[in-house]
């Protein structure tokens, strides 16, 4: 390929051109075909840039290299990014889901997460492959938006660990992210005369989505409904929780029929832990802050009588599984509630002192010409699904909160400008050469 690699008028038009390529493929999460079609022209692309590749996990994870013994020895560096996207109802975008350029932005479900992520790798890893003294490896995986068989089949197969991988699927440069924990309160009835509340229902909610919307049905007929804002809940306090409104609303008959229910939703209207055993004793790494762990309540039903929550928890890095685990164990007793934990995932996080993530701050200032600090990741990462020997952090492909637009990232028109898509390719090219010469 005769590209001169300084040239960003050369490298825009690869950039559009590849991106648009993929995302012209709809690969949502689940899509066995679709996600197949992808790695095709995955395949395709590499040979255009003469790299080579191989296809693992069950046809899940495609790696990728400039030189096939890389995939049988451990690299100094890994680049993890997935081509699976979340859905999209085409009839709520503007712009074509599947591929369009408008006003300098690119348009398409995947454009920020991760399929222009994956462009920008391999294009940062062809830029300069030749300067490059130790050996790189971008890894694909398929299945990030969803249930991560992919990298658990990857990790089965006991290939080469890295000594140090990077998932590009944030914002700037992260040193890891919070765990992640579903966990289901079950609360039986307190009899007591009166009207009481025969079905809750929460539309489209999800259990990592703050309701937006709730409605009570009473037995007197009456429905009652409260309007918040839907967000996502690793970001908790940027929505309004349109359960707990409503319980406030039916106050008197929750205390009447799940008094319990009522207190636990009462100790976590803030979304912290406040209320309950402490088990975030540090509050920084290396003196970087953290955050904390946090909470909120996200799907709510009564069935059978029985009213059933699901708490979604972000765990602090400070936190161990055991005091997890304990802490959740005594709010079942606490609250009456018998529970059973739907997923469990602990934190992961490197080293904020470390060469690579140096390295990546020193790139992010270079291009941006603003200083980084290397922060957590509010919500759980890819990074805590694939094996490095000294970590997996988060580099890009957005830039650090405070100096970016905002961030449009699974909603509908889905978009990048080119100019900021060219600016992380030369933010990662930089990273590159100085870790891997």
């Amino acid at each position: 390929m005769n590209i001169n690699w300084n040239d960003s008028f050369q490298v825009r038009n690869i950039i559009s051109d590849y991106s648009l390529r993929l995302l012209a493929i709809n690969s949502i999460n689940s899509n066995y075909f679709g996600i197949q079609k992808v790695f095709k022209e995955l395949q395709i692309i590499c040979n255009e840039l003469n790299f080579c590749y191989d296809i693992q996990a069950d046809g899940l994870v495609m790696r990728i290299s400039n030189n096939p013994l890389n995939f049988h020895r451990s690299c100094k560096l890994a680049l993890v990014c997935h081509i699976d996207t979340v859905d999209y109802d085409k009839l709520k975008w503007k712009y074509n889901p599947l591929g369009e350029i408008s006003n300098g932005r690119i348009y398409g479900r995947g454009i920020i997460d991760d399929k222009g992520a994956l462009v920008l790798a391999l294009l940062s890893a062809k830029a300069y492959e030749n300067v490059f003294h130790k050996p790189w490896i971008i890894i694909v995986g398929s299945s990030e938006e969803g249930i991560w068989i992919d990298m658990e089949k990857y990790n089965l197969e006991n290939h080469p660990l890295p000594d140090y991988a990077t998932t590009l699927d944030g914002d700037g440069v992260q040193f890891g992210s919070r765990g992640y924990s579903d966990i289901e309160f079950k609360f039986t009835p307190k009899p007591f005369n009166g009207a009481f509340i025969e079905r809750i229902d929460l539309p489209g909610s999800a259990i990592n989505i703050v309701p937006g919307f709730a409605k009570a049905t009473l037995s007197d007929g009456n429905i009652i409904s409260k309007i918040g804002k839907a967000c996502h809940s690793s970001i908790p306090h940027n929505g309004k929780n349109a359960l707990t409104l409503l319980v406030q609303e039916l106050y008197v008959i929750f205390k009447n029929q799940f008094p319990t229910f009522l207190q636990l939703m009462n100790d976590i209207q803030d979304c912290t832990l406040s209320n309950f055993e402490v088990i975030d004793t540090i509050n920084q790494i290396n003196g970087i802050s953290v955050l904390p762990t946090s909470v909120c309540p996200t799907t709510c039903k009564i069935e059978n009588g029985l009213l059933t929550v699901n708490l979604n928890f972000r765990i602090s890095i400070c936190t161990k599984e055991s005091d997890f685990l304990d802490l959740i164990s005594n709010l079942s007793n606490r609250y009456n509630a018998n529970i059973r934990i739907i997923k469990l995932t602990m934190p992961n996080f490197i080293n904020p002192t470390s060469p690579m993530i140096m390295s990546q701050l020193k790139a992010y200032e270079k291009v941006l010409g603003r200083k980084a600090i290397a922060t957590i990741a509010p919500g759980i990462g890819y990074n805590a699904a694939f094996k490095a020997k000294y970590g997996c952090n988060i580099f890009g492909p957005r830039f650090a909160v405070c100096d970016d637009e905002e961030d449009l990232c699974h909603c509908n028109d889905e978009s990048r400008s080119i100019d900021d898509l060219l600016k992380f390719y030369k933010m990662l090219c930089t990273f590159m050469k100085d870790f891997l010469t």
